[in-house]
């Protein structure tokens, strides 16, 4: 069975910036860097749904080729291209298993006190309390539509 980053877990952003990756999301990240313990580094930066990712190396850089195949004079593609990539920063996990989240990111994301930490297959996904709750209601919303869809399909 393949490896994949699922769940979520509330996490304390502290006073500098710094959340701890959870024991149950550091082996996936390893999988999919293929790291050892010693040396797990991630990408911290904008996925493409605009909010704060945790990516593994490997599939930051596999995102990127897939936005350097997009249109390059398209200004959509152009402005996504620019946001994931001008965001990114690679960190090496420190000895406590933390990541510091970008001062700029942090502050614009809001992304202080308790957080959600969740798994999004391949790379993990940071939001507010608030923006959990919004996405929990739309999710509600959106699965009520599909099922209706498919009712009506037979």
């Amino acid at each position: 069975m393949a490896q994949r980053l699922t769940g979520m877990v509330e996490q304390r952003v502290d006073d500098r910036q710094r959340i701890a990756i959870p024991a149950r999301f550091k082996d996936a990240l390893r999988h999919f860097s293929g790291s050892s313990e010693a040396d797990l580094s991630v990408t911290v930066g904008l996925g493409l749904e605009g909010r704060l990712c945790i990516f593994p190396k490997t599939v930051h850089d596999e995102l990127l080729d897939h936005l350097d195949s997009q249109p390059a004079f398209d200004p959509k593609w152009r402005r996504i291209r620019n946001m994931v990539e001008g965001s990114a920063e690679e960190q090496a996990l420190d000895k406590q298993s933390r990541i510091k989240i970008p001062a700029l990111l942090a502050r614009r994301l809001e992304l202080e006190g308790t957080i959600v930490v969740m798994g999004a297959g391949r790379h993990l996904v940071l939001m507010t309390m608030a923006e959990w709750e919004r996405e929990l209601d739309e999710y509600a919303t959106f699965a009520d539509e599909l099922a209706a869809e498919e009712r009506a399909r037979g």
